[in-house]
């Protein structure tokens, strides 16, 4: 079926491009790719990946003198989480919609704008506690929704093998676009750290003449490159989408950023008959400030 493969050789795409490699530059100019494997004050030893032909590579092992070295980029940021050069994913709070545990600096004011039309205003007012608010481009006259939330980290991820948070929102608006008014409590658990992690949200969802609903968002994102991450999340609430046959959506995507910036771009697949449907286009831009 054209939407499977499409789809197998989309998450090739990012397999692929998640590959990690430590890259060491001469003052020849000659370039080494591979993996740092020890480092001691004179010299660094590493396996370098060497091409064998179009589809095919070998190994080999370098021991490179210190004073020959012109620059040195570690690709896997675990080896040197104190390298301040190197910009951290400002948005590590969340992965695009499912949340993370962990909560921003205290101060740390973001906006993020969905598709242009969404626009997302938050603002930690303590390291464990963040408020946030959102609502639409001021398109039409008056305001068609919005909604209200908070965060509290209640165990740090960096300090534990698992962090824990609870979050809560209330979302008003229009019967066209939201459905009418409704609460969401949610329980998030996740491990990791800004470079990447596995994320679970428990999500409970209250909506004024209608039965409760309980669904699941998962998230998980791996850092790439230096200033980019890949991204994969499922959601199969139906408390947004009014349809029989739906069964959950996937989102793939790629994160480039900054220091206090970043810019998404993902495909949203629905989990059901969609016919020549691949992915529905999804980007998120970001911007951080004290």
């Amino acid at each position: 079926m054209i939407v499977r493969g499409g789809l197998a050789g989309f998450l090739l795409m990012l397999l692929a491009a998640g590959l990690l490699a430590d890259t060491v530059v001469l003052k020849n100019g000659k370039r080494y790719d591979g993996k740092i494997l020890s480092e001691t004050a004179d010299s660094l030893t590493m396996d370098v990946r060497v091409p064998r032909g179009r589809a095919d590579y070998s190994w080999e092992r370098h021991t490179i003198a210190r004073a020959d070295l012109a620059s040195l980029l570690y690709e896997d940021l675990s080896d040197v989480a104190g390298d301040l050069s190197i910009p951290r994913d400002p948005d590590y709070n969340s992965i695009m919609f499912c949340p993370t545990p962990a909560t921003l600096p205290k101060g740390d004011f973001y906006f993020r704008d969905f598709e242009l039309y969404i626009l997302n205003f938050g603002w930690a007012i303590r390291e464990s506690t963040s408020l946030s608010l959102m609502t639409h481009f001021p398109v039409v006259s008056f305001m068609d929704f919005g909604s209200i939330g908070f965060k509290q980290r209640l165990v740090d991820r960096e300090e534990h093998a698992i962090g824990l948070a609870v979050a809560g929102s209330y979302t008003f608006g229009t019967e066209d676009i939201a459905r009418d008014s409704f609460l969401t409590g949610t329980l998030v658990a996740g491990g990791g750290n800004r470079e990447r992690s596995v994320n679970v949200a428990l999500n409970q969802a209250w909506k004024e003449g209608e039965e409760t609903e309980l669904f699941v968002v998962a998230g998980a994102d791996s850092r790439t490159s230096r200033r980019s991450k890949i991204f994969v999340e499922y959601m199969n609430s139906t408390t947004f989408i009014d349809d029989d046959d739906f069964n959950g959506i996937l989102n793939l995507g790629i994160r480039f950023f900054g220091t206090d910036w970043s810019f998404s771009l993902s495909g949203i697949r629905p989990l059901e008959n969609t016919g020549s449907l691949f992915l529905i286009p999804m980007f998120q831009f970001s911007y951080h400030a004290d």
